[in-house]
């Protein structure tokens, strides 16, 4: 049994009968799926490196847009959700080069009134 799997309750064959697959198959597939991931995970990591590569090349500038549209020129399948979540990995994120507003000046003078004048609004009794 291989790790992260959980403890087999029918047999192989069983399964491969009620689900109409060719024992073969089922074992032939399963010699090929690590190669696949193996080959997936070179992939990813190359274009993790040209993201890293690119985003440094432009001081850090380059946000997901620009980023995908370059990226697209070496990956064109490669979709903007992946570079995302590739930036977020990565711990990249693109620089504004605007200037930040501010809408609202503070005002500094002290919160309350003073009472020059000392009046006093206590009611002596109800009306």
């Amino acid at each position: 049994m291989q790790a992260n799997q959980p403890p087999q309750i029918f047999t192989i064959t069983a399964m491969c009968r009620v689900f109409r697959i060719n024992r073969r198959a089922y074992y032939a597939w399963r010699q090929r799926q690590p190669v696949r991931d193996a080959q997936v995970g070179r992939e990813e990591h190359a274009m993790k490196r040209k993201l890293r590569t690119l985003h440094a090349q432009h001081r850090g500038l380059y946000g997901i847009n620009r980023l995908t549209v370059r990226m697209k020129l070496w990956y064109p399948k490669l979709g903007r959700r992946r570079i995302y979540r590739f930036m977020k990995e990565l711990g990249i994120q693109g620089k504004s080069r605007r200037r930040s507003w501010r809408t609202t000046v503070p005002d500094h003078r002290p919160h309350g009134i003073q009472d020059h004048v000392q009046r006093d609004f206590q009611a002596s009794k109800p009306r």
